[in-house]
């Protein structure tokens, strides 16, 4: 999978991490908490978090769908140059954060914007291929479903 297409991807789920209350990395958040960051343009993600759930969430799809959904979302971008320059943005906040730049209310803001943004493209995806909708929600099915197993396991 590509990696920008991964970084998508994790873009459409990411409102599934929005509604919880937990520590993460020694922040404690009382509303949300923002996701882990998306990998990098460049690839990477390593082999936990945020990106290896999106990865695992993405398995359960067959080619055909992964095919679908990637295309919804190039005509989708295409069409909103927006959402584009937004994205563009926000990976270049989430590779900042990752460089240990900003504070535990910039990260919160960060996973607040991601979210609206994920919104914003799933919403333009399902506008240009209303066939993607199932999809998505295999997609955030599994992502819940996963993201409950870590809970689990973290407690």
């Amino acid at each position: 999978m590509k990696p920008l297409f991964a970084t998508a991807l994790a873009l459409v789920a990411l409102p599934l991490f929005a509604q919880t209350t937990t520590t993460t990395t020694g922040t404690t958040t009382t509303t949300t908490t923002p996701p882990p960051a998306a990998p990098p343009a460049g690839g990477g993600g390593g082999g936990g978090g945020y990106a290896s759930i999106m990865q695992q969430a993405t398995a359960t799809l067959t080619s055909d769908e992964k095919t679908e959904l990637q295309t919804a979302r190039e005509k989708a971008m295409a069409a909103n140059p927006a959402l584009q320059t937004e994205e563009m943005d926000l990976m270049q906040k989430v590779m900042a954060m990752q460089g240990g730049q900003g504070t535990d209310e910039d990260r919160q803001a960060l996973g607040q914007e991601m979210r609206a943004h994920g919104d914003k493209v799933r919403n333009a995806m399902i506008q240009v291929d209303p066939g993607v909708k199932p999809i998505i929600a295999k997609v955030e099915t599994q992502v819940a479903k996963l993201k409950a197993a870590m809970d689990a396991s973290a407690h």
